[in-house]
């Protein structure tokens, strides 16, 4: 099986890690895929809103290959523990960016964390592992966070 799991900072995404980590195997084709939403268009959001200004970014843009790399350097003890084989780092939205991945790659599944949001933010705004179900070329695992014990 060719898996894909979504990686970022979060808890909720390293507990799926682990959890894919049990569930596959050697014969498994794993890879853990960050995406990251570019500073400037973090920032161009913001502008429009409370006229933070957008120049001056240049000097964090220039270094984005540098940044992909530590990124992968962060992700890698989750990589281990994922099984994973690599680690892809996309630039863009990240439901977009997963999702675009998965289609490149040709996943068979898509394996997601969640966190609890509570009810009124999720109904004010789907998760990503929501958008991710309905949106995904392949069938999304989502792996709830484990009981702090």
């Amino acid at each position: 099986m060719k898996a894909l799991v979504a990686i970022d900072e979060t808890e909720a995404s390293w507990d799926a890690a682990v959890f894919a980590g049990e569930l596959f195997g050697e014969d498994d084709e794993v890879t853990l895929v960050n995406v990251y939403v570019p500073v400037a268009q973090a920032m161009a959001g913001a502008g429009g809103l409370v006229g933070f200004p957008t120049v001056g970014l240049n000097p964090y843009l220039s270094d984005v290959g540098k940044n992909v790399e530590q990124i992968k350097s962060r992700l890698r003890p989750a990589a281990q523990a994922a099984g994973a084989d690599d680690i892809v780092v996309e630039e863009g939205s990240v439901v977009d960016g997963l999702c675009q991945a998965a289609e490149e790659l040709d996943a068979d599944l898509l394996v997601v964390g969640n966190r609890d949001r509570g009810w009124l933010m999720g109904l004010l705004s789907p998760s990503v592992s929501s958008r991710l179900v309905s949106s995904a070329p392949c069938p999304v695992l989502v792996v709830r966070p484990r009981d702090p014990r």
